[in-house]
Parts: C-alpha cells; structure tokens; sequence
C-alpha cells in the first residue's frame, strides 16, 4: 500500500481539524437559546439573481450525445464563464484560492443536480450542469488543476455609497447606462464596471463595518462565527472555499440558496444552521465585508 507524502499527510491532518472546528461550530448554532426567533422566510433578493431568467429564459435543452466537439467544448465552457484567469464574472464564480478537493466537490454536485439555485431554472446552472455531463472524471479533475493553480485574488473594489450610477438591464446583467446621472443604492448590491474596465461593487453605507460585526459575533449570537469553517481572515481551508475578495453578489446568492434549501451537497448541511436565521440585510453586510478583505 502506498504510503501518502508528508505534503499529503499534512494536509489530510488540517482537514480532518477544520471538519472538527465545523462540527463544534455547528452544534454550537443548534444549541443556540431558542429565544432568538427564527427569522421569517423572505422573498429571494432579485437584485442578486440574473434577472433576465425570472422573465422567462428557459434552462439549457437536454444533454446531447457526447462527441469530440462537444467534449473539447464543454472544456472550454469552464473559461467562458470563468475565465482563464478563473475571476469569474458578476453571475459566474471566482475560482482562484480554492482547493482541489472542494472544486472538485462542487463539479461533480453540479453535474449531478445536487447543487440547484433559489432561482428557477437558472440558466447559468442548467447550462453548467450540461457541459459538466460530458466531462470524464479525468477531465473533470485537469479542470481543477488547472484553477488550483490560480492564487486568490479579488476581481472588484468595494465602494459604499448611497447613490450608484443610473443601470439598465442588458442580457439580464445590470449594467451603467449612459450618462452621469445617478440612483439611490437602498439596501441592494449593484456589481457595475468603471469607463477603465474596474469592475465596482456598490454596497450600502455601515455595511462592511456591519458585516465585520456578524463575522466575529457569529450574527450577534444567532449562527456561528465564519472563521471557524472558513479560516482566519475568511481565506479558506482545504475543505471550506475562501470567501475572502469573492464577488459580494455571488456570496448573497449562496447564503440565500443554502438557507431556502436550494442548495444541497456532501458539506451544504453544515451551513443550514448557521444561516437559518440570517436576514437578507445580514447576508448582504456579510458579503459586503468578505468581499472587502484581501485573499
């Protein structure tokens, strides 16, 4: 039997004590005081969804049979959404800092199925989960080589401000539309790019301050303290993704799919306690926060 590396054994040993950091976190949210009342399920946050497929764009046609064409296609999906660079976009994930293990994870639960959106019928899911289909485990696993390769970086600055450059829908992705007038913020986040290509996430004033407060009292007592899953300064483990300099948008939407359930897989039943009772305001202070810090 082969005998595993000192790298390897290294860092089968830091998982297995991030796991037991997670449980000890989780039991301590379901031994919270029940006099904190659950919050109220809420209406999904358009603002953080592709809006052009809540007005009626379908999810991607059946899988076709696999082909050369379609394989090598299906690789190159990875980079059209993603990037070379794996930074990802407004509507697609950053990929850069995260470990084998959970890219490889969250592959595989996509293209099962296990992985789903609050939104229905998501297009950027369905059409994910489609081209994963045609992927071989060792392709699947090149795939992840390749973005584990890739340091963390943050792809936006984070801008508090009340107001936010007046936006148009283009393709479901919200974008500044011509000229300098402005609009109120409100409670939302608008991910726009600058006349210099800078890709800007507005986000409501206090609210990356607010953020910080919940990271570190575990949501005022009502969840668990990021860090214990996610790592110091929210960079990551081997087995919790960084969510340090993530997209604040991306982070919103999967605080919101893991608490409406949509959002299932191997490690996802770990986050149902810790978010139950965080409100839409409360996950757009901690992506605002998260966003905000260095990788």
């Amino acid at each position: 039997m082969a005998v595993a590396g000192k790298g390897e054994q290294r860092a089968r040993r830091q998982a297995a004590s991030v796991q037991i950091g997670c449980r000890r976190a989780w039991a301590l949210c379901i031994a919270l005081p029940l006099a904190w009342p659950c919050a109220a399920q809420t209406a999904r946050p358009a603002w953080a969804y592709p809006e052009a497929a809540s007005a009626g764009v379908s999810a991607a046609e059946p899988t076709p049979p696999a082909t050369a064409a379609a394989t090598a296609a299906a690789q190159e999906a990875c980079t059209g959404c993603h990037g070379a660079d794996g930074l990802g976009t407004w509507d697609s994930a950053n990929l850069t800092g995260l470990s084998r293990s959970y890219l490889l994870r969250q592959l595989r639960e996509m293209r099962s199925g296990v992985r789903q959106s609050a939104l229905p019928q998501h297009p950027g899911l369905a059409q994910k989960a489609q081209a994963l289909q045609l992927l071989s485990e060792a392709q699947l696993a090149a795939a992840a080589a390749y973005y584990v390769t890739l340091p963390a970086r943050a792809a936006q600055k984070v801008v508090e401000s009340e107001t936010v450059p007046h936006t148009a829908l283009q393709a479901g992705v919200r974008v500044a539309a011509p000229g300098d007038a402005q609009e109120p913020l409100g409670q939302r986040i608008v991910e726009l790019q600058d006349g210099q290509g800078q890709r800007l996430a507005y986000v409501p004033p206090g609210s990356v301050a607010r953020g910080r407060g919940l990271v570190f009292s575990g949501a005022e007592g009502r969840s668990a303290r990021c860090e214990a899953c996610h790592g110091v300064g929210l960079k990551g483990t081997a087995i919790a993704p960084v969510l340090a300099g993530r997209a604040p948008l991306y982070l919103v939407r999967q605080l919101f799919d893991l608490q409406s359930g949509s959002r299932h897989g191997s490690f996802a039943n770990q986050m149902e306690q810790p978010v139950q009772n965080l409100s839409v305001d409360d996950m757009l202070s901690l992506a605002a926060y998260a966003a905000s810090l260095t990788p």
